[in-house]
């Protein structure tokens, strides 16, 4: 008996929209970042961030020990 494995539509046509998006710009990640960008410019929307994310100070707090319950077996 033979599965039948279930795709969702939506991601269905997320690849879609990708593959076409890449075989248009020659599956050259410059070209397709390079278009992307200039589709920014002309809807005044940013869709590309170049600048670093912020991160979180690192805690000066040392780790605490987790305890752990001991195992009894009974045979």
């Amino acid at each position: 008996m033979k599965t039948q494995i279930w795709t969702d539509p939506i991601v269905e046509e997320f690849r879609t929209t990708r593959e076409a998006l890449a075989r248009e710009n020659g599956y050259d990640l410059d070209r397709l970042a390079a278009m992307v960008m200039k589709s920014q410019t002309r809807h005044g929307k940013k869709l590309i961030d170049r600048s670093l994310p912020e991160r979180a100070p690192l805690s000066s707090k040392k780790p605490t020990k987790v305890r752990r319950n001991p195992v009894s077996v009974v045979l």
